[in-house]
């Protein structure tokens, strides 16, 4: 009864050890059933095709033989590719981008000002996102617009919007 009770204790305290010697032995025996497998099934290796008899016996030139593969199935009844742009499925109706009497929106954008620089050339402070103006140039681009024209004479700007995809004018704040 004291060999057992030892045997009980030493299992106790080494359970660890005991289970990763298990399962060291059940990955073993895996690997063991893939690389030597007991019962190996036999490969239908395909037997090398016999040469075509030559001669007298020889089938004439484009005759059919038995083996001849079928015929490859019908190429499929093509679909109009119309049917797939008329509608998106992923689409959420919702408000759209223009209102039904206005056209397309404008963008939230204001001219503050136009000052010359030393350069000689004038740049435009405008106000988009935040309240801090920002100075651009002819040509200049930024976020998804680009700065087309400034006319310091009567205070306006033309900005291409690549969103829209057209030009819009805009005037001085206070200047009509």
């Amino acid at each position: 009864m004291e060999k057992l009770h030892k045997i009980g204790t030493w299992v106790w305290l080494n359970k660890e050890k005991v289970v990763l010697v298990v399962l060291i032995l059940v990955f073993c025996y895996r690997v063991y059933k893939v690389v030597d497998p007991e019962e190996a099934a036999p490969l239908d290796i395909p037997k090398a095709p016999k040469a075509l008899p030559s001669g007298p016996e020889a089938p004439p030139p484009g005759a059919d033989f038995p083996g001849d593969p079928p015929l490859p199935p019908a190429p499929p009844i093509a679909v109009p590719a119309s049917r797939f742009a008329e509608s998106n499925p992923f689409t959420i109706y919702g408000t759209t981008e223009h209102d039904e009497d206005q056209g397309p929106r404008r963008p939230e954008m204001r001219l503050v000002g136009i000052r010359p620089f030393p350069d000689g050339k004038p740049r435009a402070e405008i106000i988009t996102r935040g309240t801090k103006p920002k100075r651009y140039k002819e040509g200049e681009a930024f976020e998804t617009y680009r700065l087309e024209s400034i006319d310091e004479a009567s205070g306006s700007i033309v900005i291409y919007s690549q969103e829209h995809n057209r030009t819009f004018t805009y005037q001085l704040e206070g200047a009509s």
